[in-house]
């Protein structure tokens, strides 16, 4: 089917348009906006092993990675590039550069949201530098060229790197029948088992996560394993690329996702043999066998696991939704949980209030999420974020 096409402005690359928000619009919108050089953008790709096209016209449009969505181009320069701006998440500004040779390079300029200036980017190319230098082939873009500096030519942080081969997982996941989504599934296991070679003797605040954190090895795991980051060959249904490394993380096998985004309960397609069992029932059993002390920390005890992650996902929310509600009772099921496991009251004398443990412990999981860029660079790189939150648990009620 033909791309549904749109016009836009050169300063539309800057803007998030893809959502609005009911409540404070204009700030989420502030936080997703990066104005940038567009040309030094683009002379830094012709730059980087490509000779200078003759001049054709540059071309800027809207154009979202699906078959049936797309958007009208329009001439702007004499560079002889095409821009295309592609679907938009948080964290970045995505363009597609073609050159009038049919080349393509894709740019991406981290947003505000995206995590600390200066560390977002460097992060990832050190990281997916690791990587490559390390393990057996990961699939994953090659990476031209990259600058962590806010204050540049292009006046903001960005990498270019090679279109990711194949198509979105997106595209086929529902119309897979069983068997080859159990295909994807074993492929993705056995990347992930790559990625756990890499080990690390330590995690930030590990202590406070239970008693077998502080002992594991932590390792590598790519952050979001979505249906939009896994890219597969159209006829053999083979891995060809993953996306999305941005926020990389290194942790105990703990603070582990259950699951991997594409296998989310929200995915599961029906199959002709109601008794067949979910692509996630196949991924929780090949964990099992490639690494079972993940699969000890996290299936084996889904109470204590819950438990002790809850407050990881309540502290973002607690920013968004400007209440502490949900922070403060998870910190507290965690208080009691290791209270009554470890048979120690966590309130040894009289010097520090439930209160001020509840502070305690919250600053330690705030620390963590802003070491795994789960609370972004807005307020200060995560710092006001934890002086806000942290501020406001001290401010509600008092617990003791």
């Amino acid at each position: 089917m033909d791309q549904v096409q749109q016009p836009i402005k050169e300063e539309d690359l800057f803007s998030y348009q893809r959502h609005k928000w009911l409540r404070n619009d204009r700030e989420e919108r502030d936080m997703r906006y990066v104005e940038f050089n567009l040309d030094a953008l683009i002379s830094r790709a012709l730059r980087k092993g490509r000779d200078n096209p003759k001049p054709e016209g540059k071309e800027c449009k809207f154009s979202p990675p699906y078959p049936d969505i797309g958007s009208l181009s329009i001439p702007l320069t004499d560079t002889g590039v095409k821009v295309t701006k592609l679907l938009e998440g948080d964290n970045n500004k995505t363009l597609l550069l073609t050159m009038n040779d049919g080349d393509e390079v894709i740019a991406r300029l981290p947003n505000p949201i995206a995590g600390p200036s200066y560390f977002t980017v460097a992060s990832e190319i050190a990281t997916r530098r690791l990587i490559s230098l390390t393990l057996d082939p990961i699939p994953m873009p090659r990476v031209w060229d990259w600058d962590f500096r806010h204050k540049n030519e292009v006046g903001a942080e960005w990498i270019l790197e090679d279109k990711a081969a194949g198509l979105p997982l997106r595209q086929f996941w529902f119309n897979m029948d069983r068997k080859t989504q159990f295909y994807i599934v074993r492929q993705v296991v056995e990347i992930e088992k790559k990625l756990g070679a890499i080990r690390f003797p330590h995690h930030a605040a590990c202590e406070y996560i239970g008693k077998h954190a502080a002992d594991d090895l932590s390792t590598l795991s790519h952050p979001n394993l979505s249906l939009d980051n896994i890219f597969i060959n159209p006829d053999d249904k083979r891995i060809t690329c993953l996306t999305g490394w941005q926020g990389t993380v290194v942790s105990p096998p703990i603070l582990k996702p259950l699951y991997p985004p594409f296998l989310d309960s929200k995915f599961e397609t029906l199959s002709k043999n109601a008794n067949e069992k979910q692509p996630r029932d196949l991924y929780r059993k090949l964990i099992k066998e490639a690494d079972p002390l993940r699969y000890d920390r996290i299936y084996e005890n889904p109470k204590e696991y819950h438990v002790i992650t809850a407050p990881l996902s309540a502290i973002r929310c607690s920013y968004e939704a400007q209440t502490t509600f949900e922070l403060r009772e998870s910190i507290i099921n965690f208080i009691d949980y290791y209270d009554s496991k470890s048979g120690e009251k966590s309130l040894p004398d009289d010097s520090k209030t439930p209160t001020d443990l509840i502070v305690q412990t919250a600053q330690t999981y705030l620390w963590m999420a802003v070491c795994s860029q789960k609370i972004s660079r807005q307020r200060n790189a995560g710092l006001g974020t934890i002086n806000i939150i942290t501020s406001s648990l001290r401010a509600g009620t008092n617990l003791a």
